[in-house]
């Protein structure tokens, strides 16, 4: 674009394009025509940003075009299903499969997605009438269960940085307005700097008081229940 600027005071416009990816004269799927269409119609849209100097360098330029782009982005959300109904969708077509690790537990979907619901019931009271959760736990299945379980309940989960100081943590606790922080004492012990964090929930105490029906039918609702019933089929914007 400087090439064809050059020599003028002529603003630039930048401009996005969306819409267009995904289509089969796109190369999202590798080579263009290579597969069916996934939809028969694709809507595009163009948004423009305020004119700018022909003199602004090319990174400036792209990161305007990128900002361009994530407000193309926004009403795409009323389109696309939230990643927890993807992950119901994936889990309940290979149920037996494995999914993940750590050094205590093995899971395949069925069993992710019946301990998450199981969670879920388990934490519903406790987090009623709040839009934020924290999570304090490192990466495991353990943390892995409780971001689904908060999404099955059509909150926010936040996943709060420990290896930071506990001023940035508290610092993001009360800027999210967070009022209920998950996570274990196993894990906790090792944090000392953490343990005065107000409104810990401690996940081993889930396992108090288990009913003898709460796990069957958290696996019924892992395979059976409609996803129509499940949280935000889809983010607003």
């Amino acid at each position: 674009y400087k090439k064809i600027v050059k020599g003028t005071d002529v603003p630039i416009i930048p401009a996005y394009l969306g819409g267009a990816w995904g289509s089969i004269l796109s190369y999202r799927w590798g080579k263009m025509l290579s597969t069916t269409p996934k939809r028969f119609r694709y809507p595009l849209s163009i948004e423009f940003g305020k004119p700018i100097s022909n003199k602004t360098e090319p990174f400036a330029l792209r990161q305007i075009v990128r900002e361009l782009s994530c407000n193309d982005f926004l009403p795409e959300k009323q389109i696309h299903k939230t990643l927890m109904h993807a992950f119901i969708k994936k889990a309940r077509r290979h149920p037996l499969r494995p999914v993940m690790t750590d050094a205590n537990t093995n899971l395949n979907n069925i069993k992710l997605l019946t301990a998450s619901f199981f969670m879920a019931k388990k934490i519903e009271g406790k987090t009623a009438g709040q839009e934020k959760v924290g999570i304090l736990l490192p990466a495991s299945c353990g943390g892995a269960i409780a971001n689904l379980a908060i999404s099955l309940l059509g909150k926010v989960p936040v996943n709060l940085n420990f290896t930071g100081s506990p001023e940035s943590v508290q610092h993001a606790i009360d800027a999210c307005d967070i009022k209920l922080i998950l996570t274990s004492r196993l894990f906790i012990k090792k944090l000392d700097a953490f343990k005065s964090l107000d409104n810990l929930f401690y996940l081993e105490d889930l396992r108090k008081n288990i009913k003898p029906l709460e796990k069957p039918i958290a696996m019924l609702k892992a395979l059976f229940l409609p996803t129509l019933l499940i949280g935000p089929l889809r983010k607003q914007t």
